[in-house]
């Protein structure tokens, strides 16, 4: 099984959308077709919620490039399994290690492509060694080893990136899965729209956990410019223990 990651598009939320929003849609389903054109995918695997909003979509807006295949398959991750409780941690870890099967480092993990922004998508192929080459260096510059943190230590990732592509996959979502860490995920939508509530979300961990969290350099220059005097006092940031910047070029000024 390989997974192909993507960010899916946006649908109207109002009943009547504006054109605008209907392009927003139109162009993102386009990308996401010419997508499942080059791996063709055997199944669609997203939120309950996201699917039903495609359903609706494809009967409230008639407009033939905002139409959703009938022929893709979709499968709701929230409704795979039964909701785990306390008591059933142990059974889980027992279990879990059974089904894994080893990787080999030849091996592809997954096919991530490319954003379509200066053309059509194109697929890169993620192979195991890539990716745990990726994972350890930033274990590395994070300090994170074997032997630290402590033990009885609360190390979190707090992460706005997108999950599906890059920086927020592999730092904000596969990096904490494999070192066996806990994630704080927002949506990029809700940092964009609010930067502080990035470091609000930090701030409010400061008396329990060790943070790691990740940003491209425009996203501590937003926070920064949208940052107000009150704003400032509200922060606790001491124990904010890696800030992670990547994935653009690194501005000195904005540090």
């Amino acid at each position: 099984v390989i997974a192909v990651p993507y960010y899916p598009p946006v649908i109207p939320t109002s009943p009547m959308p504006t054109i605008g929003a209907k392009r927003l849609l139109a162009d993102g389903l386009a990308k996401v077709k010419r997508i499942a054109d080059s791996c063709e995918p055997f199944c669609f695997l997203s939120s309950r919620s996201y699917i039903r909003a495609s359903w609706l979509s494809s009967k409230l807006i008639r407009d033939a490039d905002c139409v959703w295949p009938s022929e893709w398959v979709w499968h709701a991750t929230d409704e795979c399994s039964p909701k785990l409780k306390a008591s059933d941690e142990l059974w889980l870890e027992e279990w879990l290690p059974q089904r894994v099967l080893p990787a080999s480092h030849s091996e592809i993990s997954f096919l991530q492509y490319t954003s379509g922004s200066t053309g059509h998508p194109k697929g890169v192929a993620i192979g195991t060694r890539n990716l745990l080459a990726n994972v350890m260096a930033m274990t590395h510059s994070s300090a994170l080893t074997a032997d630290y943190p402590p033990p009885g230590s609360n190390i979190i990732m707090v992460s706005w990136l997108p999950q599906y592509h890059d920086f927020g996959l592999i730092a904000g979502s596969l990096s904490t899965a494999m070192q066996g860490y806990r994630s704080d995920l927002m949506s990029p939508f809700t940092f964009i729209k609010h930067p502080t509530a990035w470091l609000q979300a930090i701030s409010r961990l400061h008396e329990t956990h060790q943070v790691i969290s990740p940003s491209p350099n425009f996203g501590y220059a937003l926070v920064t410019r949208r940052s107000k005097p009150h704003h400032l006092s509200s922060f606790r940031l001491s124990h904010w223990k890696a800030a992670f910047n990547g994935a653009e070029p690194i501005r000195p000024k904005t540090l």
